[in-house]
């Protein structure tokens, strides 16, 4: 049986465990079907530490937004850092951002 060839870049914009387990799982098909799946982890400068940054192949620094709510991604610096990580998809999973739905029109 004949397995296609899969490339594809990954960018994940949220912390946490799916996150965490992405890494892992792409790894596994990399090694199993031939794929070439990069993960890239986006974080603003205070978050470059989160383990879902540092188990990713990739990873792109954003500025963070300080707002009432606290720090977070501003939607063009995300933006930027997805045309810079020459991302094929995005996960952002079911925060804030996720549930914007101008950023995901942006996207």
């Amino acid at each position: 049986m004949e397995v296609a060839q899969c490339s594809l870049g990954w960018c994940l914009v949220n912390r946490g465990e799916p996150a965490i387990r992405l890494n892992p799982g792409s790894s596994e098909l990399n090694e199993q079907r031939g794929c070439s799946i990069r993960v890239i982890g986006v974080a603003h400068s205070r978050g470059a530490k989160a383990l879902f940054v540092q188990a990713a192949d990739e990873s792109v620094c954003v500025e963070e937004t300080i707002s009432s709510g606290g720090v977070s991604l501003g939607h063009s610096e995300l933006e930027r850092a997805l045309q810079a990580s020459g991302a094929d998809a995005v996960w952002v999973g079911g925060g804030s951002m996720g549930e914007d739905p101008a950023f995901r029109g942006a996207v």
